[in-house]
């Protein structure tokens, strides 16, 4: 039986649907780190940076679901060996291990997309690879924004998670607001950056997710999204322990250590 890594992801953050199982026992993701920059038209770069220990399978692969609009692009991978992986389009999850080493691809169902890449050898192994998305930053009703999770609901324990993401502009206090959810750890601002930063591992079906609302039109062809920046704060807010009262009343915005809490 083959065997994969799989991370659920949600650009349009109402609920996030596990949809594979994965056994942890066949593998370790020790180090996740990403790099995401935004364009001035509203799409975002993402490079990601996976430390892993894999002891059996055929391949990993990234799930990305409720994309709307947004679509996947520009799909790379490398690994710590110096080996560039050839793109061959669409991929076959039954292929062999042999037929899959060195090799990567993308399976889409409709806004639903797989990235997915051979294992290549077991052992300790670092990948990275890199997408683009289109249509990623909304234009709400009333302000620009976006609400995503980098991943969430998965079946691997992950060690540590850094993100950090990069705007055309200077990213602060005075000009966007953040929250993240589904972690323990920090969100702030960090020169000109957002950074999201774990305290400690995020369990099995833990999450790492980025509310983010600007508080100008940075953006030229944010997508239009018919909801108002509230109604998408409210959903993200419950069940948190951020107060949806309280950010309507101004009070939820703290600003301590570089950072809204």
């Amino acid at each position: 039986m083959k065997k994969k890594i799989c991370f659920i992801f949600s650009l349009f953050l109402i609920s996030v649907l596990s949809i594979v199982s994965v056994h942890a026992g066949d593998f370790d993701l020790n180090n996740m780190d990403i790099n995401a920059e935004l364009s001035q038209s509203g799409s975002i770069h993402i490079k990601e940076k996976w430390e892993v220990e894999i002891y059996e399978g055929t391949e990993l692969y990234k799930v990305f679901d409720n994309m709307g609009e947004s679509q996947i692009s520009n799909f790379k991978v490398s690994d710590e060996l110096g080996n560039i992986y050839t793109n061959i389009g669409k991929w076959d999850i039954d292929a062999s291990f042999d037929e899959k080493v060195y090799k990567c691809g993308i399976v889409q169902d409709g806004d639903r997309y797989e990235l997915c890449f051979g294992i290549s050898d077991y052992g300790k192994r670092t990948y990275t690879f890199e997408y683009d998305i289109s249509n990623f930053v909304q234009q709400y009703t009333d302000v620009q924004g976006f609400n995503y999770a980098f991943f969430s609901e998965m079946d691997v324990e992950v060690q540590n998670v850094r993100v950090e993401l990069d705007a055309p502009v200077d990213l602060n206090a005075n000009n966007s607001k953040v929250w993240g959810f589904g972690y323990n750890g920090t969100v702030r601002f960090v020169n000109g950056n957002v950074v999201m930063q774990t305290s400690e591992p995020v369990e099995y079906e833990g999450k790492l997710q980025l509310l983010m609302k600007f508080e100008q039109n940075f953006f030229t062809d944010a997508s239009n999204n018919n909801q108002s920046f509230n109604a998408i704060v409210e959903d993200a807010m419950e069940g948190s322990e951020y107060s949806y009262e309280e950010y309507l009343n101004g009070k939820a915005f703290k600003y301590k250590d570089n950072s809204w809490i």
